[in-house]
């Protein structure tokens, strides 16, 4: 394990040149990371295509690019990681916009947790109590999705064998892909999954002669972005989140060093807004708990402590400012984060009562 400090960017340091010539595919380019990442890129002076199911978000992404060193466009039709038909045809688009397959693929189209897994165990009705089929929107999207972009990626690559091209394929996973996340069991376990297909991915490819492509794997906390609810930010106030800025640096890094292919691969852990922490996939396995330890004391380490009189100010107000913004009602997780802000609010007439 080892920070990398060099690869959190801001906007006004890339350089234009940077990326000159590359090409780049994103899914869920419509907004949160994607949306970042594909400024990121052009500023670089990357083409760029997205992908997105929402239509006016693939718009403002594509406004927000114009005027930089590259480019940044969508085919007509929107893009569903969870159907291949949709998905074929973003790699068509891609194909035909540069000439050739994208150089790099980025799987970030991803949702939180859809529906509650734990109230799907049983359902009572008039025969008995049976298990309900459980809701598989966020495995299809997290997992699903990202598998058959990955599958449509290197079968592009395959198609157009070329050694001139440094060819990277990126998964967005989480940090909820090495722990459980309360409350979101089938997010953690997509994340998990995306960990998995990593490493076998790189498994794979070390296996090979001659590699075609390198692999890697962004693992990000909770970071503020459309996926998450209020009540989840009210839930972190305090705490160091990660920036979407800091997620696409990293995989900005990725895509301008071509000596990662070396190593076929890394997996970068962003525990907070500080550097990303990266490993390869010799460090990570099912027999090398030594990982999992020093993830676990790296959090300890980076993160506010609970009594901690700057985690307790900063988180209160965060809370008020959360509240005052949305000007709601009480939320229950403002109540139980921190009763005092909570009744502090409603004297400021931010809360109704």
């Amino acid at each position: 394990m080892k920070a990398v400090p060099g690869c959190i960017d801001a906007l006004d340091t890339i350089r234009p040149s940077q990326l000159s010539g590359r090409s780049v595919l994103i899914t869920g380019g419509g907004s949160g990371f994607g949306r970042q990442l594909a400024i990121m890129c052009a500023t670089a002076g990357a083409d760029v295509v997205i992908g997105d199911l929402n239509t006016k978000g693939l718009e403002g992404t594509i406004d927000l690019c114009r005027g930089l060193s590259g480019s940044c466009q969508a085919p007509s039709e929107t893009s569903d990681v969870t159907v291949e038909s949709s998905l074929r045809q973003l790699f068509a688009f891609a194909q035909a916009t540069f000439g050739r397959p994208a150089d790099v693929v980025v799987a970030n189209a991803g949702i939180t947790e859809v529906g509650r897994l734990s109230e799907d165990v049983a359902l009572k009705n008039e025969l008995g109590r049976y298990p309900k089929e459980p809701n598989l929107l966020t495995m299809n999207v997290n997992f699903s999705g990202v598998l058959l972009t990955a599958q449509l990626a290197e079968e592009a690559w395959k198609s157009e064998p070329s050694t001139e091209h440094n060819r990277q394929l990126v998964l967005l996973a989480s940090m909820g892909g090495h722990s459980g996340i309360p409350g979101a069991p089938l997010y953690s376990a997509s994340k998990h999954g995306l960990v998995g297909l990593w490493v076998a991915h790189c498994a794979r490819l070390r296996a090979l002669p001659e590699p075609t492509f390198s692999c890697h794997a962004i693992c990000p906390f909770f970071s503020f972005t459309g996926i998450l609810g209020r009540a989840v930010f009210l839930a972190l106030a305090g705490l160091s989140v990660v920036q979407p800025e800091t997620v696409a640096s990293t995989v900005l890094h990725i895509v301008r060093d071509t000596s990662l292919n070396d190593g076929l691969g890394s997996m970068y852990c962003l525990p907070d807004h500080k550097e990303p922490l990266e490993f390869s996939t010799d460090y990570v396995g099912p027999l090398n708990h030594s990982f999992y330890q020093e993830i676990t004391e790296t959090i300890r380490q980076r993160q506010k402590v609970y009594d901690d009189p700057e985690y307790i100010q900063c988180r209160d107000d965060e809370i008020l400012t959360a509240i005052g913004t949305n000007r709601a009602d009480v939320p229950f997780i403002a109540l139980l984060v921190s009763p005092s802000v909570a009744r502090m609010a409603m004297k400021m007439q931010l809360l109704k009562q």
